[in-house]
């Protein structure tokens, strides 16, 4: 609590049963960014339990955007702010639409949530591979974000700049020299988390 007594509030989490927890818990002022990786299954208890979500920074499917729309459209809840994930460092490990093979996909969801009374289009978010972080050079996977943002805005003719979720702990300086406008800085401000049971 004490960065809320300084004034912050927007706070990011992980997994949904923790922020159900934290939301229901914790001062209703504060703005809930959703940042783990999100189950088809879990989209009604995100959507129609967290009264404060502001954003949510993972979304990689229209089946989850069509949820989410449907399950917050259920109650008098403010609109859920989307960030769509991109997997530009193209590992197997992490989820997100492909920035070249998915781009039609991109745009599909991209317009679906344009069209939607409870969910915005907010901006892209990626993690960026560890290599690309360690290089010490430009991150290439911050480029392709920053590539795909200015062809996304043309498409949907959008009159500002979706906003850039890109950068964690160990690349955010990078990350904002590139044009991030969010970045995830949990573990520095709070600690490794520890493991899950």
């Amino acid at each position: 609590m004490a960065l809320y007594d300084h004034g912050v509030r927007h706070f990011g989490e992980n997994y949904v049963q923790e922020l159900l927890e934290k939301s229901a818990a914790l001062p209703k002022d504060i703005q809930w960014h959703f940042i783990g990786s999100l189950q088809t299954n879990k989209c009604k208890d995100l959507a129609g339990k967290v009264h404060n979500l502001f954003a949510l920074e993972t979304l990689d499917s229209l089946k989850k955007a069509k949820k989410l729309e449907e399950f917050r459209s259920e109650n008098e809840f403010p609109k859920i702010s989307i960030f769509l994930q991109i997997n530009t460092s193209g590992e197997e490990n992490k989820s997100g639409f492909d920035p070249v093979n998915g781009y039609a996909e991109i745009l599909e969801v991209a317009q679906y949530i344009q069209s939607c009374s409870k969910l915005q289009l907010r901006g892209l978010m990626t993690i960026g591979s560890v290599l690309q972080s360690k290089s010490g050079e430009e991150n290439l996977d911050f480029r392709a974000l920053v590539a795909l943002s200015k062809k996304l805005e043309a498409a949907l003719g959008l009159g500002e700049a979706l906003e850039l979720s890109m950068g964690m702990s160990s690349d955010f300086e990078e990350a904002i020299r590139q044009g991030a406008t969010n970045v995830r800085v949990g573990s520095d401000i709070f600690g490794s988390r520890p493991p899950r049971n």
